[in-house]
């Protein structure tokens, strides 16, 4: 047992880091603002599991209490950690909804942090219920995520930006389902599990510094920031390729009616920026259309001014920086 909670623990906390440096990668070489926090997410799990893993460590040769079992360890250190992994989630979801709303950003973890240290403060003798609810708050943070994402969705108005919201309904399904079965995890073993009835230190020692159904969470979540990292590297190795491959051509279906929906596009505005995402220049766009040079390039104009860029390369950068 003890052998497979060392093995467990070396494997989240290295899948993390891994999983970080790859996300921090791509963020610098696409500018996926999306990338920067969920790698910044990993990057705090693998943190907070690696105090759990050196807590560990320092009581691997003592059998664990049962008297031991309600207590917090480290309080203030796991409402950090908290905080971090719970606003670097939201930022991500305020970033793939273009919410760039200061109250949006810092009021869901200030009442985060608020109620997290209320629990420490709670004036009772029962530290499994203070314990419990020092980590409903994350849970609650993290539905809040969902019902965010389904209000947004109920007030859009834009059938494209709902499509694209729809898109990602598979994801946000498993995020609300994997959320409830960690709290009601907490639930059973923090309010309802007596100790004593387990005579297994080992399994008692992982009951009180872990969550299974948190584990398969960060899990999730990894695996989506690796397939988004790595759609990202090939779209950006591909954005100099000709002719243009079947997946970025997909890809910049999907992206074009957000694109031109966020920075107000004229129907000829985003009919030209398609001809300049496949690499065509003033001349090749003008005998595409049928219109003068002249023309082209006062639309071209048009779309810096509009998405704040200055050249083709920043606002093809700008383009494919989108999710």
């Amino acid at each position: 047992m003890v052998a497979v909670l060392y093995v467990y623990a070396i494997f989240l906390i290295g899948l993390c880091i891994g999983t970080a440096f790859m996300g921090f990668s791509a963020f610098a070489i696409t500018q996926r603002t999306m990338l920067l926090y969920l790698s910044a997410f990993a990057l705090c799990y693998a943190f907070e599991q690696a105090i759990v893993f050196f807590n560990e460590f320092l009581a691997q040769n003592l059998p664990f209490r049962n008297d031991r079992f309600s207590d917090m360890e480290d309080p203030l250190v796991h409402i950090v950690t908290g905080a971090l992994l719970c606003q670097m989630l939201w930022m991500a979801f305020l970033t793939f909804f273009d919410d760039r709303r200061p109250t949006m950003r810092f009021v869901p973890l200030a009442l985060f942090l608020i109620l997290s240290i209320a629990t420490l403060l709670l004036p009772t003798n029962d530290e499994s219920l203070r314990k419990w609810l020092m980590y409903s708050a994350r849970q609650l943070f993290f539905l809040w995520d969902a019902i965010y994402c389904v209000i947004r969705y109920g007030r859009t108005a834009s059938r494209t930006l709902r499509m694209r919201y729809r898109s990602k309904g598979p994801f946000l399904v498993i995020f609300v389902v994997l959320v409830v079965t960690i709290f009601a995890e907490d639930t059973v073993v923090m309010l309802f599990l007596d100790p004593s009835t387990i005579e297994n230190s080992d399994i008692l020692a992982y009951l009180y510094r872990r969550n299974t159904c948190e584990s398969l969470l960060v899990l999730c979540i990894i695996g989506f920031t690796l397939q988004q990292s790595v759609q990202a590297l090939q779209l950006k190795r591909e954005e100099t390729t000709l002719p243009q491959t079947t997946q970025k051509q997909a890809h910049a279906r999907d992206i074009l009616p957000y694109f031109a929906k966020k920075h107000s596009l004229t129907p000829r505005e985003q009919e030209i920026l398609s001809y300049v995402i496949q690499g065509m220049d003033n001349f090749q766009i003008s005998q595409e259309l049928q219109v003068s040079i002249g023309t082209v390039k006062t639309h071209t104009h048009h779309l810096f001014k509009k998405t704040g860029t200055s050249n083709r390369e920043e606002l093809l950068a700008a383009f494919w920086a989108e999710r």
